[in-house]
């Protein structure tokens, strides 16, 4: 059944999730110009790993936005699911090249390379499947503890499990998501489950990996001195960058309280938010 221009049709436009995506955009813009020129010790001097996939993410972001825009659900939604893995492998590279740089180091061998890597890189191999990389990541000594506070109800099993219903079509109606032609009025609905999906998969890639990585939060800071050979001054050595600040105060802390405590507490930063009574 067709349908002209209709409310529904304005408030599917007007949905939050739009407002949300030009959001995570620019974060993750912000983010791949402050560590882009960080060094990652493992994956040599002219390898920018977290550049990459930072801007990997980033497009897809921007997919997000070109299939919501044009009304394509199931697409919309599956892609979420590879938005999911890569943000996952991101954290889990990390973690991976940290472990094994640290043996490089305790076995008196300076590899400028950790050797997994350097064959990924070469495209000579392949990491582990998402779920050894989330098993991998969850019994860390490092994450264990963030993971278990991220996904204490299983929300990101429940996440997965609504990707894959709209990429094998799990239910009947799921067909009619990827039709723009045709009047749904569960439109709006699947808009909302999904905006709440894609912001717990961001809170859980950046909780992650700034637990791992605090000094990512206020690398700018570090940087800007360290050019100057200077040291940090002492009061920005806990201070996130503005925008960093302003993702956990008005993304993070709005859904996830607990989480952003966690990141405080855990990693030293402190947050200009109301918690602290500013």
């Amino acid at each position: 059944m067709h349908s002209p221009q209709s409310n529904s049709d304005i408030n599917y436009k007007k949905h939050p999730i739009f407002k949300d995506l030009d959001v995570y955009e620019t974060f993750y813009e912000d983010l791949i110009f402050t560590i882009s020129s960080v060094g990652l010790a493992g994956v040599g001097p002219h390898i920018s790993i977290n550049s990459d996939i930072l801007a990997n993410l980033k497009g897809t972001i921007y997919s997000f936005r070109l299939l919501l825009e044009s009304k394509l659900l199931n697409d919309g939604n599956a892609l979420l699911r590879k938005f999911h893995e890569v943000s996952n492998f991101h954290v889990y590279l990390l973690l991976y090249i940290s472990h094994e740089t640290k043996k490089n180091l305790e076995n008196g061998t300076l590899e400028l390379f950790v050797d997994k890597v350097k064959k990924w890189i070469d495209d000579t191999a392949q990491f582990d499947s998402f779920a050894n990389q989330l098993s991998y990541i969850k019994t860390s000594h490092e994450l264990s503890d963030a993971y278990a506070i991220l996904d204490y109800d299983n929300r990101y099993a429940s996440i997965k499990k609504r990707a894959n219903e709209h990429i094998h079509l799990n239910s009947w109606h799921n067909s009619f998501l990827n039709n723009n032609t045709m009047y749904y009025e569960g439109r709006e609905n699947i808009l909302d489950i999904f905006r709440i999906d894609l912001l717990d998969v961001i809170i859980c890639h950046t909780m992650l990996l700034f637990v791992l990585q605090p000094f990512y939060m206020c690398s700018e800071n570090y940087l800007e001195f360290a050019e100057m050979n200077q040291p940090l001054p002492a009061e920005l050595k806990n201070k996130a960058m503005p925008f960093i600040d302003i993702f956990f105060i008005k993304v993070v802390l709005p859904h996830r309280k607990d989480i952003y405590a966690f990141v405080e507490k855990e990693t030293g930063i402190l947050f200009e938010s109301p918690l602290h009574g500013i």
